[in-house]
């Protein structure tokens, strides 16, 4: 009836659901044992496996080297030098990171002793062999005497004094020690050594971390020595991918003026304008003839490279003005043909300029040797007339030119900048 219906509503609206609780079984000693062994069993497991493969290797290590070389192939010399570079890089910078250690586990025992943590030798020592791991070896070594200072002391005062240390400690040896006797030990990039961390840690564990950096010095090396592992040095090497021409050639090609203005002022502070226009500038405008001749740069590049290179000398004139001498002119460099012989033309004349040499620039139309060129020359013409060529045949150009020339001023010598030919000097 509806009467009794709601009399077991309301009843079973009273109730309420019992509570249950789940309690773990406590695990036995079997399982603990278990347990421990699945954590730390991987990372012992590699370490061992690790340890008996540097048995077997040390216990004949001429078979290896000799297997080594007959897998490279190629020049015996050329493998037998990358073996021997490889060795000695690894046992210098084993060494060097030694030294590194000790001094900074000499002063962190010190110091925690002179702070009062117990066992100071001993945390100095840790943190000596922790180190050699990258990066986590440092944080794992400080951590212990810093947890240990937090137990002992009931204040903050120790744990302070002991986190300012090693604070203090990492500062000077990151910033003064490791740059000094490091110094260029290994040849890897900060990012190469970042990488390979990453790479060997994924691949071996903490042993991995502690073996990177001297793995991936030999694959440096290997890739130094051997042309085929050529990729390697260029990956994982310290040194420049390209050469400061090819910089700058790069540069001028993606239309970046203010890239290749930064590289002339680099290569300038340390040698002079002369030697840049010398070693960089003079090369990369004939980089730039030989792609036109090849066909292989567009208008676009070549407008590119013409614009960022007079950029380029406009700027090291505008740092670099040399004082033109109260003497009549004595040599007058003139772009016998195209642009980038006026480029050239302007590279020699501040050049000479630079030397204390009372030297000016001209360009031509178009190499044009016209009567309205001869007489924009002047009345007195110069003592030397340079014609900057680029062209690697410029010589019914040139004799015509220097003709031309001869014929107004007799007195004049002609000089002929051959700069695209062949055993030109």
């Amino acid at each position: 009836t509806q009467v009794e219906l709601e009399k077991s509503a309301t009843t079973g609206a009273q109730r309420r659901p019992a509570r249950v609780e789940v309690v773990p079984a406590t695990p036995g000693a079997y399982q603990t044992v278990g347990l421990w062994f699945e954590r730390v069993g991987p990372p012992a497991a590699i370490f061992a496996t690790t340890l008996i493969y540097l048995f077997l290797i040390l216990l004949n290590p001429g078979d290896l080297r000799d297997r080594l070389v007959r897998l490279l192939g190629g020049s015996v010399h050329r493998t037998t030098d990358a073996l021997n570079d490889a060795g000695q890089r690894v046992t210098r910078y084993l060494i060097m990171q030694l030294l590194v250690n000790l001094c900074y586990a000499i002063p962190m025992a010190a110091g925690l002793w002179l702070i009062g943590v117990p066992g100071a030798l001993l945390w100095g020592l840790v943190s000596a062999v922790l180190r050699f791991i990258p990066y986590v070896g440092s944080l794992v070594g400080a951590l212990f005497p810093l947890l240990l200072a937090v137990a002992v002391d009931p204040g903050w005062t120790m744990l302070i004094y002991a986190l300012t240390l090693i604070i203090v400690l990492e500062l000077i040896s990151n910033n003064i020690i490791e740059p000094w006797l490091y110094g260029a030990s290994t040849g890897l990039t900060a990012m190469s050594l970042i990488v390979a961390a990453t790479f060997w840690t994924a691949l071996w564990g903490p042993v991995g971390l502690a073996l990177s950096t001297p793995l991936t010095v030999c694959l440096l090396v290997i890739g130094r020595h051997l042309p085929q592992l050529a990729f390697l040095d260029v990956m994982l090497g310290s040194r420049p991918a390209l050469e400061p021409t090819s910089r700058m050639y790069q540069r001028l090609l993606a239309g970046n003026s203010a890239d290749a203005v930064e590289l002339a002022e680099e290569s300038v502070a340390d040698t002079s304008p002369r030697q840049f226009y010398e070693d960089i500038g003079i090369p990369v405008l004939r980089m730039a003839t030989l792609d036109h001749r090849l066909q292989e740069a567009s208008a676009e590049h070549r407008h590119h490279v013409v614009t960022g290179m007079a950029a380029v000398i406009e700027e090291l004139r505008s740092h670099y003005p040399a004082e033109r001498p109260e003497t009549p002119l004595e040599v007058l460099c003139i772009g016998s043909r195209w642009t980038v012989d006026t480029l050239g033309a302007g590279m020699a004349a501040h050049a000479l300029a630079l030397d204390g040499v009372a030297a000016a620039a001209t360009p031509t139309a178009a190499g044009a040797v016209t009567a309205e060129l001869i007489a924009s020359l002047g009345s007195e013409g110069a003592k030397v007339f340079v014609l900057s060529y680029f062209s690697p045949n410029p010589q019914e150009h040139a004799q015509y030119f220097a003709r031309r020339l001869k014929r107004r001023w007799p007195e004049s010598k002609v000089v002929l900048a051959l700069w695209n030919v062949e055993s030109a000097e």
